[in-house]
C-alpha cells in the first residue's frame, strides 16, 4: 500500500488554527476556568501530530485506490477493475467508473507528490488490465 499525505501548503493553516485556538484557550484558562488547560494541551498535541504526520489523502494498493480523508474530500474507495478512464482535468485527478459514476481528487492536496501519485495510478491500472492502456504522458 502506498499512502500520499496532505501537502504542507494545506497543513500549515490547520496548524496555525490549532495554535491560535490553544492561545485563546490559555487566556480563558487563566481568567475564566482553569481546566481549559487540558484543551490547550490537546490542541498543541494535535498541531504537532499534523506537523509530523499529515493525514493521508490518497492510498493505493493492488485492489484499488481510496481518495479523500480527514481534511480533504469525502473518502471514497474505487477498485481498479471499476475504473473505465482516468484523466487530469486541470488540477484534478478524475476517475470515471464503469457504473457511470466518477470520483475526483484535487491534486493540490498532494502537492509535490502529484507526479508520483499519477504515475502510481497509471502503473497500477496497467498492471490490472495487463496491457499499456493508460499512458500518463498522453495527458
Amino acid at each position: 500500500m502506498t499512502s500520499y499525505r496532505l501537502d504542507r501548503l494545506a497543513v500549515l493553516p490547520l496548524i496555525g488554527l490549532h495554535v491560535i485556538g490553544a492561545g485563546l484557550a490559555t487566556i480563558l484558562a487563566f481568567f475564566v476556568w482553569g481546566p481549559l488547560g487540558v484543551l490547550v494541551a490537546l490542541l498543541l498535541l494535535h498541531a504537532a501530530r499534523l506537523a509530523l504526520l499529515p493525514p493521508s489523502v490518497a492510498r493505493t494498493d493492488p485492489e484499488g485506490i481510496r481518495l479523500g480523508g480527514q481534511f480533504s474530500v469525502k473518502p471514497v474507495r474505487v477498485p481498479w477493475a471499476a475504473v473505465e478512464d482516468v484523466s487530469i482535468d486541470g488540477r484534478t485527478l478524475q476517475f470515471d467508473r464503469t457504473d457511470g459514476g466518477s470520483a475526483s481528487l484535487p491534486l493540490v492536496y498532494v502537492g509535490a507528490q502529484r507526479d508520483a501519485l499519477v504515475k502510481d495510478v497509471y502503473d497500477r491500472l496497467n498492471a490490472v488490465n495487463g496491457y499499456r492502456r493508460f499512458d500518463p504522458s498522453a495527458d
